[in-house]
């Protein structure tokens, strides 16, 4: 996810470490795949990332309608 498309997405860097920090969810998604979620008031921010040794690289992060 590069910096245009975060913008597009009203998302900042310190809203998606915050849910790669403290997530309120945690879900195993298709392949390899993990999908964390934290409520931001009337949305939650989902960041879908892989795993890699020690590494987590973002494959996209979005608004998401609460559940």
């Amino acid at each position: 996810m590069n910096l245009t498309d975060k913008i597009k997405r009203g998302l900042n860097q310190a809203q998606v470490k915050k849910v790669l920090q403290n997530p309120d969810i945690v879900l195993s998604s298709y392949g390899n795949r993990v999908i964390a979620e934290k409520d931001f008031g009337k949305l939650n921010l989902r960041v879908i990332y892989i795993e890699e040794n020690s590494d987590r690289i973002i494959v996209t992060a979005h608004w998401a309608d609460k559940r």
